[in-house]
């Protein structure tokens, strides 16, 4: 029983992206009664690891290697082990990702090879990080610095999120993000998350957006996410903005000389690492200790006790 493991994952779980990490009872019971064994299969080199086949092309294009896809969830799990996935059916969710993540790690040991080297794409789960335990070198790309600092031989991350976790004397590789400028004015451009999304530092750009509008002395455009691009927002609550709100692709779209302002997103820590004038609304949650003390060192990080009309004396909007 590795109790170092299950001792790590109890305590990184409050700092985990539980929403999508969630285990099911029914499908606790069905990995352990109804799913057929099969001879379980890893093939040697390297491998990928991860919970989304569409990772694989980016992060092959990103390191220029060819990468073997595999989903641990799709595995079939050892007898030995099923009695373990009924006990912890019988669990909360805390406790049933948790030992899912434990069990998950005892499977693929037995069936990988020491010979393979593991790579990992923003890791933000128990599932991700309990393969951190596991021998093999082990490469990983950071997206984000929302968690704790997945233990890897190798790192792939902007120079910002290099900053963030302080790994100048670690083996990495900065990667810039793809982007294209294409002028040199000076707009004030808005980057929203997904818009069903409503956390406190995403509310609050909204606001501070709209007293932008109010205020109208700025040319103004709003970047929406991906997924939003296509909605009709004219009866919902952006219709205000609709004027401004542009369906272009926001990181081929941008200014040399802008001003923009964002959550604490990845697209802010994007553009940050491109040396941009950027801006971010901070709630400083106590389960981000390298983001926080970063952001209390820097002007970059708005606090959203800071009046509207206090950031706009500032930063000269």
């Amino acid at each position: 029983m590795n109790l170092k493991l299950l001792k790590y994952l109890f305590s990184i779980y409050p700092r985990m992206s539980t929403r999508l990490a969630q285990i099911s009872r029914s499908f606790l019971l069905k990995k352990a009664l109804f799913e057929i064994r099969k001879n379980a299969y890893l093939p040697g080199g390297n491998i990928l690891i991860d919970y989304n086949k569409n990772k694989q092309k980016s992060f092959e294009t990103m390191i220029g290697k060819k990468l073997h896809y595999f989903n641990p969830n799709k595995m079939s799990f050892p007898l030995i082990y099923r009695p373990f996935l009924l006990l912890s059916s019988l669990f909360n969710q805390k406790y049933r990702q948790i030992f899912y993540a434990y069990i998950m790690y005892h499977s693929v040991k037995r069936v990988l090879s020491p010979e393979s080297d593991l790579y990992f794409w923003n890791p933000y789960t128990t599932w991700h990080y309990c393969f951190s335990f596991l021998e093999n070198r082990k490469s990983v790309y950071l997206h984000t610095c929302y968690y704790p600092l997945f233990m890897a031989d190798f790192y792939y991350a902007n120079s910002f999120i290099i900053k963030i976790y302080s790994l100048d004397n670690c083996d990495h590789q900065i990667v810039t993000p793809e982007h294209r400028f294409v002028d040199e004015d000076d707009p004030v451009n808005i980057y929203f998350t997904q818009l069903t999304s409503e956390p406190p530092a995403e509310k609050r750009l909204r606001d501070f957006t709209r007293y932008l509008l109010k205020k109208g002395n700025r040319r103004l455009k709003v970047y929406i996410h991906y997924l939003d691009r296509n909605k009709d927002l004219s009866s919902t609550d952006f219709a205000d903005m609709v004027e401004v709100i542009s369906r272009e692709r926001s990181m081929e779209n941008l200014s040399k000389n802008q001003l923009s302002f964002s959550a604490d997103s990845s697209i802010g820590f994007e553009l940050l690492s491109l040396g941009i004038d950027h801006y971010m609304f901070y709630t400083k949650p106590p389960n981000r200790p390298e983001l926080n003390d970063y952001a209390q060192k820097s002007e970059r990080f708005i606090s959203l006790e800071e009046d509207f009309a206090s950031i706009c004396e500032r930063l000269s909007v």
